[in-house]
């Protein structure tokens, strides 16, 4: 379900980067030959030049990650809003991967778990959904805002939509 795919990139990037760098010397700007000075600059640790560039990304994830991949304060975000749109207009629902906990490594997990223990579980979380995705409907037909009826809904199941945009240089 996680995916992402390029939006859009500065046109010619490496040509608008070198275009910018080459600001002092404005006979030079025009030169074709860019991928020496970009390596020029690279090596020599000048990455203000890689900030002139930009991409944008598209992320389908759920609303956990989205809050891990928010954290990076140099990136510009939009996202799905709960607010204005009901999270069925994503489509789908996201069912948790389930592994195993690794003993001594608490950032670590191990996908050895026996499938009829998934499988137990990933009924139990249907339940789970299913209850929470009837209880956050009666809400929205009862008239209560989107915005309130959102804060009862599983962050690591809720999809969400979101598009990030950088310069090349915080990539």
């Amino acid at each position: 379900m996680h995916d992402a795919k390029l939006i859009s990139v500065t046109p010619d990037a490496e040509k608008h980067m070198v275009y910018c760098a080459r600001v002092s010397n404005p006979k030079n700007q025009d030169n074709e030959k860019y991928a020496g000075l970009l390596r020029y600059c690279m090596k020599h640790g000048h990455w203000s030049i890689f900030e002139q560039a930009h991409m944008t990304v598209e992320i389908n994830t759920t609303r956990d990650i989205s809050a891990q991949i928010l954290r990076h304060s140099s990136a510009k975000f939009q996202e799905f809003s709960q607010r204005y749109s009901d999270v069925k207009e994503l489509g789908y629902v996201v069912l948790p991967e389930l592994r195993r906990q690794d003993e001594v490594n608490k950032q670590a997990s191990h996908d050895d778990l026996p499938d009829e223990l998934k499988n137990k579980f990933f009924e139990r979380i249907l339940e789970h959904l299913a209850a929470e995705r009837k209880l956050y409907s009666d809400m929205l037909e009862a008239g209560i805002a989107k915005e309130c009826a959102r804060k009862i809904t599983t962050i690591g199941c809720t999809p969400t939509r979101m598009y990030m945009t950088m310069n090349v240089r915080d990539w």
